[in-house]
């Protein structure tokens, strides 16, 4: 499926107390929201250890969701316009025969893994056995909303608060994401809405999750230390880092 999403990240020293108030909105201009709780998630992300899927604009992951477990992955990133994503998505409850309808869905877009193999010991060995290893971890606290115009819910609005786990420490990112769901398109009046609102304290960031933490290794790399919630200059450093090619 295609999945098209606003992303904006939250900066400066307030970012804390406007998440809080960004997580008690209930209406942008036209547009209504209704609470539908908190989630945790757990992240791990997979590739090749040549990083052949991260050359190809791919992440492959094992998601932990509220008790369940997930396989998935997002291909064909692209931008349409300001802070606005689109890219394909597949994601499919984990369970050892699932593994082979994500075998042939990778097959589909020209990625092959190895015999399958370690499916009885759960996700991870299973994506382990494929010739895959780690290259990414994260939590991510979400509050999720769902947005309202008239009837019709067009978007979720997911507000984040990710920790990347590096070589010398955690850090933390703050973003919000909404996903269409149905027409009319609101991406962009929601966009214009929140920058109007919030200001500088908002700034729109067309980056994958994954992409910003593979930025914030090569940062490490670089002997850049970071620590906790992210600063404003650190998102110039990234951004900086995300222009250029990253493998």
């Amino acid at each position: 499926m295609t999945e098209v999403e606003l992303k904006l990240v939250l900066v400066g020293p307030e970012a804390g107390p406007l998440r809080a108030s960004l997580a008690r909105l209930r209406r942008a201009g036209r547009l209504l929201l209704f609470p539908r709780g908190r989630k945790v998630l757990r992240d791990l992300y997979f590739d090749f250890p040549d990083r052949k899927l991260a050359r190809r604009g791919m992440g492959v992951r094992i998601r932990h969701a509220t008790g369940r477990v997930f396989l998935g992955w997002k291909a064909g990133e692209s931008s349409r316009g300001r802070a606005i994503l689109e890219r394909e998505e597949f994601e499919i409850p984990w369970s050892p025969s699932a593994l082979g309808k994500f075998r042939e869905s990778l097959a589909r877009r020209g990625v092959r893994l190895g015999p399958p193999g370690g499916a009885a010991a759960g996700p991870r060995a299973a994506l382990l056995a494929l010739g895959l290893v780690v290259v990414q971890e994260r939590r991510t606290e979400r509050v999720v909303r769902e947005v309202f115009l008239g009837t019709t819910r067009v978007a979720e609005f997911d507000l984040d608060e990710v920790e990347y786990r590096l070589r010398s420490g955690s850090v933390v990112h703050r973003e919000i994401e909404v996903e269409k769901k149905a027409e009319p398109d609101v991406l962009g009046e929601f966009r214009a809405w929140l920058l109007a609102r919030y200001g500088n304290a908002l700034r729109p960031w067309p980056y994958s999750k994954l992409a910003t933490g593979f930025a914030l290794e090569r940062l490490e790399g670089k002997g850049v230390r970071l620590r906790g919630p992210l600063p404003p200059r650190a998102y110039e450093l990234l951004r900086r880092e995300l222009r250029r090619p990253a493998f």
